[in-house]
């Protein structure tokens, strides 16, 4: 899971960031709640997190303009350390999926969060299943066919992006951008990845789980359920318009 993590009228999250990469959660946290406005818009996060301090007019403007950002159905959840109830229901209906009030149980958090991703997505659980395969968010896991699958972090990250947008066209640069810092590699090694992972579910049984897209990118299909092909290219990295990111990979235990 890929969260954008923001603040509004508050002061900077880095609490709250600590909190979740404690959990194996990957954070991109961008201070500047404009600048985290233009990675909503260039990036594919799984959910925003907005760090807030009251539900003010601009906190409201925040959620609709993330909310009407075309092409993009990201949830968002606000955190905050006080918050009188009336201020909580009227970000809720601004748009927010979620309101958590801090300090908050790191594990209450994370679920919430994963709960939060696979309602926009369409799934109930927080087991992502996807024909055969099964991917657990919370206890980092993969079976096929009901058979543990030994994963490393990085293939298991590329497996949830994949199965969290199934039937949909997943570009290079979205994977890239997902799985490093600013020191990303040649796009070529997303092909070393997908190989990677082909050959572990391979050896479970699953061929052609993963198909290839023609000049695209890659997809998980679920059955009877039509593709989507992503509009266009993603831009390049904005790094002159903002702070440099600080991203932290979720762990799987080897």
């Amino acid at each position: 899971m890929r969260i954008l993590l923001t603040s509004l009228g508050a002061m900077p999250a880095n609490d709250v960031e600590a909190l979740l990469t404690s959990h194996a959660i990957a954070v991109e946290h961008i201070p500047s709640a404009e600048h985290a406005q233009l990675y909503a818009r260039t990036y594919s996060f799984d959910i925003i997190v907005l760090h807030l301090a009251s539900a003010s007019t601009a906190a409201i403007d925040l959620i609709g303009r993330l909310r009407a950002i075309e092409g993009r159905s990201t949830p968002v959840m606000v955190v905050a350390r006080q918050m009188a109830a009336s201020d909580q229901a009227l970000l809720l209906d601004a748009g927010a999926d979620d309101v958590v009030m801090l300090p908050s149980d790191g594990k209450i958090l994370c679920a919430r969060l994963r709960a939060a991703v696979r309602r926009t997505v369409g799934f109930t659980r927080s087991v992502l299943q996807v024909g055969p395969v099964e991917l657990d968010m919370a206890g980092r896991s993969v079976t096929v066919a009901g058979q543990p699958v030994h994963m490393s972090a990085t293939e298991f990250r590329l497996l949830e992006l994949l199965l969290l947008r199934k039937n949909s066209v997943v570009r290079k640069e979205t994977m890239l951008h997902a799985l490093y810092d600013n020191d990303e590699p040649e796009i070529k090694s997303v092909d070393v990845m997908i190989h990677r992972l082909r050959k572990r579910l391979a050896g479970a049984g699953l061929d052609s789980f993963i198909a290839t897209v023609w000049a695209a990118g890659y997809i998980v299909r679920q059955a009877d359920e039509p593709a989507v092909t992503p509009t266009a290219a993603l831009p390049p990295h904005p790094r002159g318009a903002t702070p440099a990111p600080r991203r932290i990979a979720g762990a799987v235990t080897q």
